[in-house]
């Protein structure tokens, strides 16, 4: 369900230190099979699981009439304690996406995890915090 992507990328506490949602570029489609790979490999490194949406809430927006027009991202990361990550592009178009932080129980792993997450998400693309207190937004330099 399209509430979970959001609740999910809502869920970053106030106090989390860093940026607790950042918005990345792709340059073609294959750009989302990457961070599908890269996000999975994340999840496999911190034994977390990944629950990979995207298909089931492409079908739910076309059931709505409401298809975007291009392949949507809906991944979240999670473990047992609360910690992990979500990822999506709906409303940013095919060839963006905003990862999302979420804070488990223990606030220094959480960081940790998000520290690390961004830093193995840098090693492929440009990233850019979103505004504490603010959403996404289509950033006019991508493609």
């Amino acid at each position: 369900m399209l509430s979970v992507l959001v609740l999910a990328l809502s869920c970053a506490k106030s106090h989390h230190v860093g940026p607790s949602m950042v918005q990345l570029c792709f340059d073609d489609e294959r750009g989302v099979d990457e961070l599908i790979g890269i996000l999975e490999k994340i999840a496999s490194d911190n034994s977390l699981g990944v629950v990979d949406r995207s298909s089931g809430i492409h079908r739910e927006l076309r059931t709505l009439g409401m298809d975007p027009g291009y392949r949507v991202i809906g991944i979240s990361v999670t473990g047992e304690d609360g910690v992990g990550l979500a990822a999506g592009n709906l409303s940013l178009g095919p060839y963006q996406a905003v990862v999302g932080f979420t804070q488990g129980a223990d606030v220094e792993a959480s960081e940790a995890f998000a520290k690390d997450a961004i830093a193995t998400l840098e090693g492929k693309w440009k990233l850019r915090p979103v505004a504490s207190g603010q959403g996404a937004s289509k950033l006019p330099d991508c493609r």
